[in-house]
Order: structure tokens, then sequence, then C-alpha cells
């Protein structure tokens, strides 16, 4: 069978179902959604993404996520994600980072992937394949950025064209 996709979000048409939270809920960094106003200056595809603070740097101390909506998994042997994203964090020694994590349904870590690194100030495609532990199960997918309060601060994390595919 050829590659399916079985989840897809380009954020062109809002986020419904995407959660977001912040460790302190009165810190002002949080995932935003729509027109990229810094950072890469567009969105990946269309004219929306999500991001941390899409008109700004994050603040110092920052730890916001970003949920999807549950993806049903159920009755497929082998899957994998692919994102595209921009990283741009206040430091070169790799404390300040994003994360995406396969979380079961219950909200327990299935497997984590690190984005790090110095600016990329263009779109970068990441493909991560899914550990067969998240396959027959619902799960969710979640996007953080983790500031280590260290006084430097950068854009963060933009993510677009966020899919699942099954084969």
């Amino acid at each position: 069978t050829a590659p399916e996709a079985v989840f897809e979000e380009g954020f062109e048409h809002g986020v419904e179902g995407w959660v977001v939270s912040r460790a302190d809920p009165n810190h002002p960094t949080r995932w935003e959604f729509g027109e990229v106003r810094g950072g890469p200056y567009s969105a990946r595809g269309g004219s929306r993404a999500c991001g941390t603070n899409l008109g700004g740097n994050y603040a110092n101390n920052a730890y916001t996520t970003l949920r999807s909506p549950l993806i049903d998994l159920t009755g497929l042997s082998h899957a994998e994600l692919s994102f595209w994203y921009i990283g741009d964090f206040g430091d070169n020694y790799g404390n300040d980072h994003g994360k995406v994590e396969v979380l079961d349904s219950g909200g327990a870590p299935l497997q984590s992937s690190r984005i790090s690194g110095l600016s990329t100030w263009f779109w970068k495609e990441r493909v991560v394949p899914l550990p067969s532990s998240t396959c027959g199960r619902q799960v969710y997918l979640q996007f953080l950025l983790d500031d280590h309060h260290d006084g430097y601060v950068s854009r963060g994390v933009y993510v677009d064209d966020v899919a699942v595919i099954a084969d």
C-alpha cells in the first residue's frame, strides 16, 4: 500500500483541538497561531503557522507546550511523523531548546526528539520514525520550548505542515 496521511495540520484554518499550556500561566511566552510577524517572516506553507511569540523573542524562563488533538494510530504497524520547523535559541550551549514528543492518550511520554542548535532561519523538514509502541493506540503530538533561565533569548520554535504518515 502507498503511504497515507492519518493526520495533517497546516494551521491554515485555526488550531481546533490543539492545546497551549505554560508552566506559569502569567508568563508572557506562549505558542501562537497566525501570520508570522518575525522570525522566518512567512509560514512554510500557506500564510499561517504556529510559533512561540510570532512577533518577537520568547521571554527568559519560558516553558510552553503545544499539544495536538488525539491521533488514532490503531490498526497501524508503522508510522512516521513529518513536520517543518525553524529553531532559533538564545544560547550556543544547547540549554535552551525545543522538543517534539509523542504522548499516549493519558499524556505519558512514548518518544521525545530534541530541537536545538543555533539559528535556522529557513524551514527544515524533520522526519521522525515512530516506535512500534506508538502504533496500535491513540497518541498526542506535543511541541515544546524550554528556556533554561540563562538570560539569553531569541525567536524560539516555529512549526508548520505537521503530518503523521502510515505505510
